[in-house]
Order: C-alpha cells, then structure tokens, then sequence
C-alpha cells in the first residue's frame, strides 16, 4: 500500500465512521498537536490487516509505537515513514 492508498483508505474509513455513526471508541485516534495517534485496534481496521499484524511489526520494531499501560499508540508520521521507507 503506497502514501496516496493509505490516505484514501483513511478517509475512506473516516467517511465509513460517520455515515454508520459508529462508537468512534473503538477505533481510538487523538489528535495531538499538528499528529494524530492511533491504538492498535484503529490502526487494524484503518489498513486492512489484524491486530495481531500491528502488534507483530511493533513488537520486532518495523513499525516504532510507544506503549501506555497495556496498550500501544502509533503516531501517524510514523506510519506514513513506514510506508516511505518501503
């Protein structure tokens, strides 16, 4: 999946949310500053691919996330360097 696909299928997904109003808490994503962070279960639905996946490339290091008690963020400059970087 190239940069132009992923920012497609975001506001696909995004458009998705709102037309359905589905409970945005879980698909978790917080803007902070001028970023936004996503938690593994977002970041899932976002790409197409399991949660297992997600946790696979942060836990090997693929993919940089910081974690908060029991649960992982990904902050959406690293996820666009890891498609730049493929």
């Amino acid at each position: 999946m190239d940069r132009d696909e992923w920012e497609r299928r975001c506001i696909e997904l995004q458009e998705e949310i709102d037309t359905l109003g589905i409970n945005r808490t879980k698909f978790m994503s917080t803007k902070i500053d001028d970023d936004t962070l996503y938690d593994v279960p977002g970041l899932a639905k976002m790409l197409g691919v399991t949660e297992k996946t997600i946790r696979r490339l942060l836990g090997n290091g693929a993919l940089k996330g910081k974690k908060l008690g029991r649960k992982w963020y990904v902050t959406g400059a690293v996820i666009k360097a890891y498609f730049d970087d493929e």
